[in-house]
């Protein structure tokens, strides 16, 4: 029986979902501009960790009980729906463009953390040396990210905000608590009211327990295409990929390399590689046609009704 606290639950999962990407698209690049910050830093940074916490949640549950092919599941099937369905329905509504050259860096560094992990699928290498050289590969960016002065943006002007550095983080962090408990109530909700209505546990958990997990990107840069802060975008989508491979992936197999993987992830490589690939050469015409950004959400819903 559907009880009336599901349906809370589910509208729940809205109201903060709406209220924790406004707190976190606005006070993130109010923090770029005070500080001069460079926004796409800041969506790789502060956003990107933010909206990523649901991820990195399940995937440390998965790693403590020994599962590493549902941390790898998890990596791969999350940095898919950034890309195909994050950027494919951010694109479709909004007309977005990108500085492929002023943000060369953050593209190779997306790339080549991706490659890297997908080789390690590949050639089946999951063991602690590949664990350290991802985190190695982040140390090296965050190295050069400050060396080349990356950070600042002297294009700001900050004579009109009047929040002290204290104000900005307590919204922030109160953005990405919203953020991480309306993502865990809506999937609940969804759940119960899908069980209510007969739909199978595999569909419930492809679609769902999958989209749950990244209805924090997939909010928070609607919010920031809709105010035309483009960077924060895709500095949210490149920075949630690294993320999940660097700190998800890479931390579980120094923490733990000893686990068994039974899952076969060629199709998931084929799509993950196919949809960094077309990024990238979207990326480098400076802009992200809506025919491209269709091509993601079709691979996306390929991909989706492929593992069904």
């Amino acid at each position: 029986m559907l009880e009336l606290f599901d349906v809370i639950y589910f509208l729940l999962g809205v109201v903060l979902l709406h209220y924790g990407s406004d707190l976190l698209v606005d006070n993130g690049s109010l923090l770029a501009q005070k500080y001069n910050i460079s926004k796409m830093v800041i969506g790789m940074s502060l956003l990107a960790i933010g909206t990523s916490l649901p991820e990195l949640l399940v995937s440390m549950i998965a790693i403590f009980k020994g599962k590493l092919d549902l941390v790898i599941g998890n990596v791969t099937g999350s940095n898919i729906a950034n890309i195909g369905l994050v950027l494919g329905i951010s694109g479709l509504i909004y007309s977005m463009s990108c500085n492929f050259k002023k943000n060369r860096l953050d593209i190779i560094f997306m790339f080549s953390s991706t490659v890297m992990f997908l080789l390690i699928l590949y050639f089946n290498q999951f063991n602690k040396l590949f664990g350290a050289l991802l985190v190695l590969i982040l140390i090296i960016y965050i190295l050069i990210l400050v060396k080349s002065d990356k950070i600042k943006d002297s294009s700001y002007d900050d004579s009109n905000i009047d929040r002290d550095l204290s104000s900005l983080i307590i919204y922030l962090v109160i953005g990405i608590i919203a953020l991480s408990i309306g993502s865990y109530s809506l999937v609940e909700g969804s759940i119960s009211i899908a069980r209510f209505f007969n739909i199978s546990e595999l569909v419930i958990g492809a679609t769902a327990i999958a989209l749950g997990t990244s209805l924090p990107e997939l909010v928070t840069s609607l919010r920031a295409a809709k105010r035309n802060e483009f960077e924060l975008v895709l500095g949210n989508i490149f920075g949630s990929n690294i993320i999940n491979i660097i700190l998800v992936f890479g931390v579980s197999l120094l923490i733990n390399d000893k686990m068994p993987v039974a899952k076969d992830f060629s199709l998931d490589i084929m799509v993950l590689l196919s949809l960094t690939i077309l990024l990238i050469l979207t990326l480098r015409a400076g802009k992200i046609y809506k025919f491209v950004s269709g091509l993601f959400l079709i691979i996306y819903i390929y991909y989706v009704s492929a593992i069904l």
